[in-house]
């Protein structure tokens, strides 16, 4: 119980937000959008689960306002003030 604890405040420790509020916003829009297809069945099942897969990564990433792939490349579209509160 101890470990858990302790490896999930390590794992939030290190998830800090690197998405501004723009991005965020956008992120969850184009999530919508994508899933939209697919939901109404405007494409095929193996295109629709593709998009399907890339609105829940959008919608994941909108969500807790981390992207791992801006950690990689260093960047941080996040503001000045939500920086320094981290």
């Amino acid at each position: 119980m101890i470990i858990l604890i302790t490896s999930q405040y390590k794992m939030k420790k290190n998830l800090k937000k690197n998405i501004g509020s723009i991005d965020r916003l956008t992120r969850l829009v184009a999530s919508i959008a994508l899933a939209i297809p697919f939901v109404t069945g405007l494409v095929s099942r193996e295109v629709g689960i593709i998009l399907l897969a890339i609105s829940l990564i959008l919608f994941l990433t909108s969500i807790t306002g981390f992207c791992p792939l801006y950690s990689i490349f260093g960047l941080n579209t996040s503001s000045k003030i939500n920086r320094t509160e981290q």
